[in-house]
């Protein structure tokens, strides 16, 4: 009777190692290692799948539509507005170089001249060939426009050899489109316009 009773319990001491053994190795399943979530079809009581979690996924930029940073150095190109480039010196429309303008005066005549721009940040000052004039312009950081004056000899002063000029660079850096008068006060006298040579 005794080597029976020891037969009884090694018998049980095995079959709870093997339970144990299967318990670990994931053979038989506990409870609490039912997924939890979202309960499935089939109305309560039923069994729960657990949704998979969200996956963080990097966004991707679909482009630039502030128009891009300005990059430093003259003649750099960056950005974009419109979809074109902007010639840029510094945070300013490059206006370094030599344009070849027109403008309107004498009842609508147009009349030529080529203008040799030099910019240092956003003062631009130059020459242009009618009679031996000057430009003198200040640059708006935040746009291309450029306001100053022009000034022609014999005198160099308004109200007949000087007055305002304001000129807009266009988004590719390769024209503008401008207005000027006599002096500083009273209507534009007309347009005046450029293209870039270099």
């Amino acid at each position: 009777m005794k080597r029976g009773r020891c037969t009884d319990i090694c018998t049980v001491l095995l079959i709870l190692v093997l339970a144990g053994t299967f318990i670990a190795s994931g053979c038989v399943k506990k409870k609490s290692d039912s997924p939890v979530g979202v309960q499935s079809p089939g109305g309560s009581g039923g069994t729960t799948t657990q949704q998979p979690a969200p996956v963080n996924t990097p966004l991707t930029q679909s482009g630039d539509k502030t128009g891009g940073t300005l990059q430093s150095g003259a003649g750099d190109r960056s950005g974009s507005q419109a979809g074109q480039s902007i010639i840029t010196y510094g945070a300013y429309a490059l206006w370094t170089g030599k344009w070849d303008t027109t403008f309107f005066r004498y009842g609508g005549k147009e009349h030529g001249t080529v203008w040799e721009l030099k910019q240092v940040e956003s003062n631009v000052t130059g020459t242009y060939d009618w009679d031996s004039g000057k430009i003198i312009l200040k640059q708006s950081k935040t746009s291309g426009l450029a306001m100053g004056t022009w000034l022609e000899s014999p005198t160099y002063k308004p109200p007949d050899d000087a007055g305002d000029i304001e000129i807009q660079q266009s988004h590719d850096g390769n024209s503008f489109s401008g207005k000027w008068r006599y002096g500083s006060a009273g209507d534009w006298i007309g347009e005046w316009n450029g293209t870039r040579i270099r």
